[in-house]
């Protein structure tokens, strides 16, 4: 509303007496009345009459809303919108990361039986970076010589938030090498690496493929909007 429009308001919808005394606040507030009592003689039939009018030509919040509304509504679906993206990217990017992964733990298994026979013996905890990838170093005895070392993979140690500095654990190292330990029953070990990689095929290689499409379908639509 222009300072115009309001002013013609001030002048049609208000009685002389109010005109004068209340020009300022009638500016401000448009044509609504100012928060002041009137007096008998200003309720007029003539002032009721152009007040009601005045009301009946401003539109209504209900209407002002829908029409906002109606200006910026998106799409009720806004993934039916979206342009499909090349499915060959969305599913091979997803199986090169993922069978990356399955090889890695699938390395870890191989150096894990080649390693084979384990010996068991007694070690202390002799540091901990639980903030490295939750690592530890253990120093233990192994025949004739005195080792201090991590395991030899993720997969052969356990939760460093459960151990504390010279604590006794047991460790499994290796008949032929005996510098790589596990700190894990070995016996628990392939069960463990074989769960691994079941999430990463089932459940990892799914969710990354899903969150691809999407984000894919997303960048071609906003593409599109430009």
């Amino acid at each position: 509303m222009t300072p115009g429009s309001i002013s013609e308001m001030c002048s049609l919808g208000s009685p002389p007496t109010w005109r004068a005394t209340s020009k300022t606040c009638c500016r401000t507030a448009g044509y609504i009345p100012c928060p002041r009592r009137l007096a008998a003689s200003e309720l007029t039939f003539e002032y009721l009459l152009r007040r009601s009018a005045l009301r009946q030509l401003a539109p209504s919040a209900d209407d002002v809303f829908a029409d906002h509304a109606s200006r910026f509504r998106p799409p009720l679906n806004l993934i039916a919108h979206m342009p499909t993206p090349d499915l060959r990217v969305v599913l091979i990017v997803p199986a090169v990361m993922v069978s990356a992964l399955a090889a890695s733990s699938w390395f870890e298994l191989r150096t894990f039986n080649e390693k084979q026979p384990f010996v068991q013996t007694q070690g202390s905890v002799a540091s901990l970076d639980c903030g490295n990838h939750g690592s530890y170093r253990v120093t233990y005895v192994a025949g004739d010589r005195t080792i201090t070392g991590g395991a030899g993979s993720l997969p052969l140690k356990s939760d460093c938030r459960d151990l504390s500095l010279n604590q006794k654990i047991p460790v499994w190292y290796s008949a032929s090498d005996p510098s790589f330990a596990s700190f894990v029953d070995p016996t628990s070990v392939p069960s463990g690496i074989h769960s691994e990689m079941a999430a990463m095929l089932f459940l990892g290689y799914p969710f990354v493929a899903l969150f691809l499409y999407l984000a894919m379908r997303f960048k071609l639509y906003t593409k599109r909007a430009r």
